[in-house]
């Protein structure tokens, strides 16, 4: 009898194990619901970064990735792939990028090769030296995950999509180090801000009575909504300045040039009075 529970209990464990396959159809919907995430992260991120287009301050479809991978494994690839095409079709747009239509595909190319990159190589460190998911909310546990799953994901997905994204004429040479430094920094707050909250349910739940579960999800939500806050404050102040300080500056180049252009009218009168007279 003991032995007949012990082998029901290692069956539920493995039907609950992300490393063991799971039905067709269950990873389907898993991969439509993962699509749908990325996508409202892609929404959010633009939202967040402002109105008038430019880098993404945060990119929260990195943590995402980084959940998937972690949660349900690697044969989520070819769902995150999917979400990366669209996601980066509506960041191309956010851009007001025109370029020709090879381009856009080698642009998308990099965007697909960054998000599976950067978090496939972050939820492999994490498996490989934490354990998960064991420890993902003690201090340590959490530690780890942020060094490893955040700087992978931001250092490994920011080259790979710079390396596609410069020869594609998304990224002018001269931006080179302020879009690398900024969209490193984008990427890894996305993965670190989204993907603990994801994960709760996968690891949290398994140790934590269902009554902690609240005081673990609401801080970690409070201080996502914060982020983003400030980051849309900060982003919308700055653009707009420097949307309304390139206003001021067009407009006072335009009357420049309208003084100058009426000087020179009055110039031409007197030629043309003095050519008549004579």
């Amino acid at each position: 009898m003991k032995s007949e529970t012990q082998d029901r209990g290692g069956i539920d464990e493995n039907l609950t194990d992300p490393s063991v396959g799971s039905p067709l159809f269950h990873d389907c919907l898993r991969g439509v619901g993962i699509v749908g995430l990325y996508l409202a992260a892609t929404l959010l991120s633009i939202v967040v970064s402002g109105p008038f287009g430019g880098w993404a301050v945060i990119w929260l479809p990195y943590g995402v990735g980084l959940a998937a991978f972690l949660a349900y494994g690697f044969r989520m690839a070819p769902f995150v792939a999917l979400a990366a095409i669209l996601a980066c079709w509506l960041e191309l747009n956010w851009l007001e990028t025109s370029l020709s239509p090879g381009r856009t595909i080698f642009g998308m190319a990099g965007s697909v090769l960054g998000a599976l990159g950067g978090p496939g190589v972050g939820a492999m460190l994490i498996r490989r030296h934490t354990a998960w998911p064991g420890d993902l909310f003690s201090e340590s546990g959490a530690t780890r995950f942020y060094l490893l799953g955040g700087l992978a994901s931001g250092l490994v997905g920011t080259a790979l999509l710079t390396l596609f994204w410069i020869p594609a004429g998304v990224v002018p040479p001269s931006m080179l180090g302020f879009f690398l430094s900024s969209q490193f920094f984008a990427r890894l707050l996305g993965t670190v801000a989204v993907a603990p909250v994801l994960l709760l349910t996968r690891s949290g739940i398994k140790q934590t009575a269902a009554g902690n579960v609240v005081s673990l999800l609401a801080p970690r939500l409070l201080a996502l909504g914060t982020v983003l806050a400030v980051l849309s404050y900060v982003s919308e102040s700055a653009v707009g300045n420097l949307h309304a300080e390139f206003q001021r500056t067009a407009f006072r180049k335009f009357s420049n040039f309208e003084q100058q252009a009426a000087a020179h009218l009055e110039s031409l009168k007197s030629v043309k009075s003095l050519a008549d007279s004579s």
